[in-house]
């Protein structure tokens, strides 16, 4: 997809586009230094990834390293699609609205729509998964994502051209800034609730709502005086109704749309906080005849939850061991077993469970933090659209739990929601920050 802005702002004044150039020039410098040791020029190395990423959990365990890291993770990218695709929208919309809004504003533009991003990020993780919590996020689209959306306001109407490529055909047709912006949030959305792809939608999604947010605060024309041009192209429409300018500011479909999108993430983030605020989560490591492996295990009323497993015996072990995971009355309490025997269901087929020499403890919340044994089962096999008992599978086993502190996390989504809310009201008012000219005048590129 290919995207190339039209004409039709008249802007008043120019800055250029230093910061923009050089957040870019930062950006392709990173990516250079973290794909030298992998394949060179086309992918970052995981390691890089893994040391510069933001992982949510970091924000539980070791606030310092998480903001670290942000900064960090928003200079890195995985491969080489990724840097070009967000260095090219950055360059197409951002130096537009700097030109506009000056050096210093689109720094601060820029910075807190990538803190939004992360926070959305976060705040989505009880709906999205907490798998989530140790994945580390890499990229600036977050910080980008809230430049488009201060672009949506200011320039809603600049005609963009669009690419399509159909078997290396291309298809071009062109439409307006606002219809291609909204769009793309309205995918995100969708993307992010559906928990499609490997990919944090709901960080771009924040960083657009900041964008919206932001940008009523951040540029202000309403104080700058009339031009002859505009007293002119006034006359002509109040008193001889001649309308020469396209209206300033969003539509109201296009209107209407934005503030559904917002308080159908409201909507979500509330949603996660009543999660959250109910759920208690650990760190789990499980070692079965050798193999281990670390995962998180998100419990509440309703239901306890492991993040996907990719060890099988510790996949095996653990399924089994969930009905012993949580128990409010051994809260604090330590109990021995020389042979327990119950059935679990997995994939609805009854599965016999006998542990032999178990031991447990259980901490203050009654979730159990350590144990020991021996397991005897069976496997379940899944293929074909039939579900059956496998083998027999014998399996010496250790548990251990880590608490982790997320009593923030509701707090996190209610700003969240809060955040969105406020956006809504930069919608509704965006003709204060609209920047528009006449058809009539020479399309005007501040610094393309």
């Amino acid at each position: 997809m290919v995207i190339i802005p039209g004409g039709g702002e008249f802007t008043g004044r120019r800055y250029r586009p230093l910061v923009i150039m050089f957040i870019t020039v930062v950006n392709v410098i990173v990516f250079i230094y973290t794909s030298m040791g992998y394949i060179p020029l086309l992918y970052s190395s995981q390691k890089s990834i893994e040391s510069l990423g933001f992982k949510p959990i970091y924000f539980f365990t070791d606030p310092v390293k998480a903001l670290l890291s942000i900064l960090t993770s928003m200079f890195v990218h995985a491969d080489i699609l990724h840097i070009f695709f967000n260095m090219y929208f950055l360059w197409i919309f951002g130096n537009r609205v700097e030109g506009i809004i000056g050096h210093g504003k689109i720094v601060a533009l820029y910075l807190l729509s990538g803190l939004a991003a992360v926070l959305f990020h976060i705040a989505f993780i009880p709906i999205g998964g907490y798998e989530s919590l140790a994945i580390p996020a890499v990229g600036a689209s977050g910080a980008i994502s809230g430049v488009l959306g201060a672009y949506l306001l200011m320039f809603p109407y600049t005609r963009l051209s669009m690419c399509l490529f159909y078997f290396f055909i291309p298809l071009c047709f062109n439409l307006s800034a606002s219809a291609f912006l909204i769009f793309w949030f309205a995918t995100q959305v969708i993307y992010g609730y559906f928990r499609l792809g490997g990919v944090a939608y709901f960080a771009h999604v924040g960083g657009f709502v900041m964008g919206l947010f932001l940008i009523p605060h951040l540029y202000k024309p309403g104080v700058k005086p009339p031009s002859y041009l505009e007293h002119v192209l006034r006359y002509l429409y109040e008193y001889l109704g001649i309308q020469v300018v396209k209206p300033k500011a969003l539509g109201k479909v296009a209107k209407i749309t934005l503030i559904i999108l917002l308080l159908v993430i409201t909507g979500g983030f509330l949603y996660s906080t009543f999660i959250s605020s109910n759920t208690i989560v650990y760190q789990a490591t499980v070692s079965a005849n050798g193999e281990a492996e670390s995962f998180y295990i998100s419990i509440n009323p309703l239901d306890i939850t492991p993040t996907p497993i990719t060890t099988e015996k510790v996949r095996i072990v653990t399924n089994r061991l969930l009905p012993l995971v949580y128990n409010e009355t051994l809260a604090s309490k330590s109990v021995k077993f020389s042979r327990l025997e119950y059935t679990v269901r997995i994939y609805g087929v009854q599965v016999p469970v006998i542990i032999t020499n178990y031991n447990g403890f259980y901490d203050e919340h009654g979730v159990l933090v350590e144990a020991s044994g021996v397991m005897h089962t069976v496997s379940v096999r899944v293929g074909g659209g039939i579900v059956a008992r496998g083998e027999e599978v014998m399996a010496s086993f250790t548990y251990k739990g880590l608490y982790i502190n997320t009593s923030v996390m509701a707090g996190l989504c209610v700003i969240a929601a809060a955040l969105s809310i406020f956006a809504v009201s930069s919608v509704i008012k965006s003709e204060e920050v609209a920047v528009y000219s006449p058809p009539s005048l020479p399309a005007t590129y501040p610094y393309l």
